[in-house]
C-alpha cells in the first residue's frame, strides 16, 4: 500500500483546488483495517467529505479512518491496538478507493508519519536500543499506520520521512 496523498498542502483531486490535507491517504482495495491505538470508539458514521469513517480516542490522542466501506465497531466501543475495525472503500468525496488515516493530539491535527518517526526515535532513546532493532519497530509501527505488510514510500517520502525502504519503481510507472 503506497501514500497517495501526504499530510500538508495539496491540490484537491475533487474540487482541484488548493487546500490542506489534515491526513494522509493510502492507496487500499477492499483492506482490513486495524486500529493504531487502544481506546475508545468516539464516533461512527458517515459525513459527505469522509463518508463512513471511524474516530478513535484515547488521552487526548485521536485517530480517524475515512471512506470505510465496512464498519465493524460502535461508539463506546473499547477496541485494543491493531484490532480489526474496518474494511477500506470509496465512501464519501473520492476518485476512488483508499483509506483516508489522521491523527489528532488535543484537538491539533499531525502529520502521522512524522508522529510515529518521534514516537518511536523517543522510546529508542529512553530505552538505548541497537539500531537494527530501531528500524524494525519504525518498520512495524509504519506497516501497521498503512494496515499491510509492507509501507511502499516513494523515494521523496523515504528521504522526507527518514526511512530506507521506499518505492524504486520509475516515477513515470506509477
Amino acid at each position: 500500500m503506497r501514500i497517495n496523498s501526504g499530510f500538508g498542502k495539496r491540490i484537491h483531486p475533487v474540487t482541484h483546488k488548493q487546500d490542506f490535507h489534515r491526513g494522509i491517504d493510502l492507496q487500499a482495495r477492499n483492506e482490513p483495517v486495524y486500529a493504531f491505538f487502544a481506546g475508545r470508539i468516539s464516533e461512527v458514521g458517515y459525513n459527505p467529505i469522509l463518508g463512513k469513517f471511524i474516530r478513535i480516542e484515547k488521552d487526548g490522542l485521536e485517530c480517524i479512518y475515512g471512506h470505510l466501506s465496512i464498519l465493524l465497531v460502535s461508539k463506546g466501543e473499547q477496541v485494543g491496538s491493531g484490532e480489526f475495525v474496518a474494511v477500506t472503500g470509496s465512501t464519501g468525496r473520492v476518485t476512488g478507493e483508499h483509506l483516508h488515516f489522521s491523527l489528532k493530539s488535543n484537538g491539533t491535527y499531525l502529520d502521522p508519519v512524522s508522529f510515529i518517526q518521534r514516537y518511536y526515535q523517543a522510546s529508542i532513546n529512553k530505552e538505548n536500543i541497537m539500531e537494527n532493532s530501531t528500524y524494525l519497530n519504525l518498520r512495524q509501527k509504519l506497516e501497521l499506520l498503512v494496515m499491510m505488510e509492507e509501507v511502499a514510500l516513494n523515494e521523496q517520502e523515504s528521504i522526507l520521512y527518514g526511512v530506507d525502504f521506499a518505492d524504486r519503481e520509475d516515477p513515470e510507472d506509477e
